[in-house]
């Protein structure tokens, strides 16, 4: 199904471990519930969060990826903390 070196490149859902079907990942952070995806490929990153209990979507595209992969989907992930940090006020 999934090998843990596939589940270790999506960082952006932190570092817990999590439920993931379908190709959704389910995380909470914080207390906040949270689903999603994540796309990468040459010259893109992308991701999709849905917090079900505040009925609110997230979704970031971004037409830069760079090489070194310890920054992959950095953006992303200040972006969704600022997101969780506003939802736990």
């Amino acid at each position: 199904m999934t090998e843990s070196s596939a589940m270790s490149q999506h960082s952006v859902f932190g570092a817990a471990k999590m439920g993931y079907g379908y190709n959704i990942r389910i995380a909470e952070q914080n207390g906040v519930k949270f689903m999603g995806h994540t796309g990468l490929g040459d010259g893109f990153a992308a991701l999709n969060i849905y917090f079900p209990e505040q009925d609110l979507s997230l979704i970031i595209l971004e037409n830069v990826m760079g090489e070194n992969s310890d920054n992959w989907y950095f953006y992303e992930t200040e972006i969704k903390n600022l997101v969780v940090e506003d939802l736990v006020r």
